[in-house]
């Protein structure tokens, strides 16, 4: 293994890329242990720093993770989910959902503020898990006023995506308002989610309005962080 000292590109961003190509080219599959610091520096014919600095850009980068005592190895790929999709209103993924529940609720005071309902008023609770490959990634609560989906069929609401629902009765979904913020799995999110208790997970909050800028869904999404990761590209 070498690297050219003459290019522009950083050392250790030389390095990083090196295992990149080797991850995504297939020459290096998940479980896969990489050489130690210390051999690396060999190899390479550079610092300490250097290498370590690499790696640690691989572990924020999710491409290898590091066991005390052990080494560090190639992880697992993370699925990539266009965070563009959730403000127009797509599916975040092409993923399976099974309905876990569905039922009217007494909506609490502060679902309520969100949806500009009145006092006592219910909604719709409906709770899926997402899944890719069998896989699940996503649990997610959402909150429909009681008006909108009423006269919605029980088989229609588990087999049909939210936004789908939505888009037929609105035609149009005008706006969202959205909110992304890392929290710790509970024990319901770790049971469904197949993660543990207190695992990293990317929590998601998505207020969507219909073209009379009436709000008509309150989603609050929970993500595996450890499987996914979220992208945008502009424009």
């Amino acid at each position: 293994m070498s690297i050219d000292s003459t290019n522009y590109v950083p050392l250790y961003v030389q390095i990083k890329n090196h295992f990149i190509e080797k991850i995504e080219g297939g020459m290096l599959k998940p479980g896969d242990m990489i050489p130690s610091e210390k051999e690396l520096c060999i190899q390479f014919n550079v610092s300490r720093i250097t290498v370590n600095t690499a790696i640690k850009i691989l572990v924020n980068e999710g491409y290898v993770y590091r066991m005390k005592g052990k080494g560090t190895f190639i992880a697992a790929p993370k699925h990539k989910l266009d965070a563009y999709n959730i403000v127009k209103f797509a599916e975040t993924l092409p993923a399976d959902h099974k309905t876990l529940s569905s039922r009217f609720v007494r909506a609490s005071k502060e679902i309520l503020a969100k949806l500009e309902l009145p006092e006592k008023s219910r909604v719709l609770h409906i709770v899926r898990l997402k899944l890719l490959d069998n896989e699940p990634l996503i649990i997610e609560n959402s909150y429909l006023p009681e008006a909108i989906c009423k006269d919605i069929s029980t088989q229609k609401i588990k087999d049909s995506y939210i936004h789908a629902i939505l888009k037929e009765k609105y035609q149009t979904l005008h706006k969202a308002s959205i909110f992304f913020e890392p929290v710790l799995a509970n024990q319901f999110q770790a049971k469904h989610l197949k993660a543990d208790i207190g695992a990293p997970l990317l929590y998601c909050e998505r207020l969507t309005f219909s073209e009379y800028d009436t709000p008509v869904e309150l989603s609050r999404g929970f993500v595996r962080g450890d499987k996914c990761r979220f992208f945008l590209k502009y424009p």
